[in-house]
């Protein structure tokens, strides 16, 4: 049995984040600006959940743009199509696939002779379940234009209350997280202030709801 954290009509409700404001994390949040453009993509499901990862990012990273899907096509979706079509930036998916360039795999010296090193960066962040962000770049042709980058995670997903079907699998917050970090490293942008506060509101949000569990006896 799933918990259901969402705020029944008798509890009062957040204006920012619009949870119950017993389990709001607003009050954790330190906004601050990452040097890439990240665009989240939500699949309809991962939106109604009680913890959203990419409501976190978006909350805590103040240029981040997030796009809400009514379904797994993103085809149609015109404000992703204007953001793509923008030549100021490089856009790349954030995707393991066959042909991503694994950022922890390059030397900065490499990275920094790519021809896109020095433009602007886009990074599509699909959110959802594997088997959800694997339709949406199935169904998306757009999506499927853009050049994939990936990293191998440091570490195991901290997201105790879901099971990734692999150990290098981790959630779109973690995701978003070490690649502000390792671009940092390969010295394209600096990692921003208070990107550590994306991990603090997202083991917050995730010990919030083991106890919700534990106190329904749900564990």
């Amino acid at each position: 049995m799933k918990a259901d954290l969402k705020p029944s009509a008798h509890r009062e409700i957040c204006d920012t984040c619009r949870r119950a404001k017993t389990i709001c994390f607003c009050g954790k949040v330190k906004s601050f600006a990452a040097g890439p453009s990240l665009v989240l993509l939500t699949h309809p499901k991962e939106s109604r959940k009680a913890i959203g990862t990419a409501r976190i990012v978006h909350r805590c990273i103040e240029n981040s743009i997030l796009i809400r899907g009514n379904g797994t096509d993103f085809d149609r979706n015109e404000k992703l199509q204007a953001l793509l079509a923008s030549e100021e930036y490089h856009s790349v998916l954030l995707y393991p696939g066959k042909q991503a360039l694994n950022l922890t795999e390059i030397s900065p010296e490499d990275f920094q002779k790519l021809p896109y090193f020095k433009k602007k960066w886009r990074v599509v962040l699909v959110d959802g379940t594997w088997a959800q962000a694997n339709r949406m770049l199935k169904e998306s042709n757009l999506l499927k234009t853009l050049p994939q980058i990936c990293f191998t995670p440091k570490a195991v997903s901290n997201y105790r209350i879901r099971k990734e079907p692999k150990p290098a699998y981790v959630s779109t917050l973690e995701a978003s997280h070490s690649l502000l970090k390792i671009l940092s490293e390969l010295g394209r942008y600096p990692t921003p202030l208070g990107a550590e506060n994306l991990l603090e509101v997202f083991d917050w949000m995730v010990d919030l709801q083991i106890e919700y569990h534990r106190a329904h006896s749900l564990i």
